[in-house]
């Protein structure tokens, strides 16, 4: 009996440990963790205080990340930036995106508005999916309603194992570094330099960790820490890349319809963003007809909301895809905008934009 109680003391000091310090080896992570262990230990903890008397949430990927900021949707609505409620995550998946609303609801209670970035990548069957759930196993907030809702739980915990490991990895949180320190020790016994690696992860780190800090609320330029990231004129977008989001994921279309229809009947006025990749990557599209299903989806939506709300109001999508953005300056990767791209953004008139409701371009 005592050799239990002393098992299990030594299991909590562990685990106690590890809460304590973890954060101290965020700097070593790659990109999408640390944005992920960030907005864990600074969003996730405080959406119900900070965010009770939001008006428009805004939720999506690093596509939204990286181009748009809470400073532009508030000027868009003419309203101020505390009131938005700006909640993106890099791979983020629509599964994520009902996790998170359902989770802080009653935080939610003054919506009347929401900004949603969709692209073929949120409803394909694609790498993106896997990393999602990788990095919500390592780094996102367990919540009941991963359990209770069946589609979540499906998509989270398909069997017990990975809820077990989840319960293990919440409960002693060096378990969710592994992936991505493994990579770096196995360079350091290979002899291999993993100073400059180290130095670009840390300043990485700072460069988030600043960026949720201040107005821009977790907002910022992918990757770009010191100078403007631009792709390279010679890089080459691999011709015929992009069929693979002619595969259709039909859970993650359900799940967008669970969404949409909970936003319908609260009244609260639905936004899509469609935010440009690179301008080659935008060629294979147009190529492949990668975006037919999501443009299925949204045309869909529209008739559904016609239907139901009448002439009251109408899904509306922001296509900012249509400002032009098809030169390479625009883009630090072939699937953020940089700072060029954000300030162009800034630059135009985009409500001319919203009154083009078609979902293709």
């Amino acid at each position: 009996m005592i050799r239990s109680w002393y098992f299990l003391a030594v299991l909590l000091g562990l685990s106690l440990l590890m809460h304590g310090t973890s954060r101290y080896f965020f700097p070593f992570l790659e990109t999408s963790s640390v944005y992920w262990a960030v907005f864990n230990e600074k969003k996730s903890n405080g959406i119900q205080t900070k965010h009770s008397k939001g008006s428009i949430l805004v939720l999506g990927d690093s596509q939204i990340i990286s181009g748009i900021t809470p400073q532009m949707v508030a000027n868009w609505n003419e309203i101020e930036t505390n009131e938005i409620v700006y909640l993106p995550r890099p791979s983020e998946q629509p599964e994520g995106m009902l996790s998170l609303y359902d989770a802080n609801l009653k935080s939610f209670s003054n919506l009347k508005k929401v900004y949603v970035n969709l692209s073929p990548i949120s409803i394909s069957k694609n790498s993106v999916v896997d990393s999602h759930k990788q990095l919500y196993t390592s780094f996102g907030s367990m919540e009941s309603v991963q359990l209770l809702n069946p589609a979540l739980r499906k998509f989270y915990f398909p069997n017990l194992s990975d809820l077990c490991w989840k319960v293990v990895i919440t409960s002693f949180p060096f378990f969710s570094l592994n992936p991505n320190t493994s990579s770096l020790t196995n360079k350091f016994i290979l002899g291999e330099d993993i100073e400059p690696i180290l130095l670009d992860r840390k300043k990485e780190y700072e460069s988030i960790l600043k960026a949720f800090e201040s107005s821009f609320s977790g907002s910022w330029v992918w990757k770009e820490t010191d100078s403007n990231r631009e792709i390279s004129e010679s890089e080459v977008f691999p011709k015929g890349s992009t069929e693979v989001f002619l595969t259709k994921r039909e859970a993650a279309i359900e799940t967008l319809k669970t969404l949409f229809q909970r936003w319908r009947d609260r009244g609260i006025e639905i936004v899509v963003l469609r935010i440009p990749f690179s301008p080659d990557m935008e060629a294979d599209l147009q190529n492949t007809n990668g975006n037919v299903h999501l443009d299925q989806f949204l045309d869909e939506q529209k008739r559904i909301q016609k239907t139901v709300r009448g002439e009251l109001q109408e899904l509306k999508v922001l296509d900012i895809r249509r400002l032009g953005l098809n030169q390479k300056k625009y883009f630090a990767d072939i699937t953020h905008l940089n700072q060029k791209g954000r300030d162009a953004i800034l630059r135009s008139n985009l409500k001319s934009l919203l009154d083009q409701t078609s979902s293709s371009p």
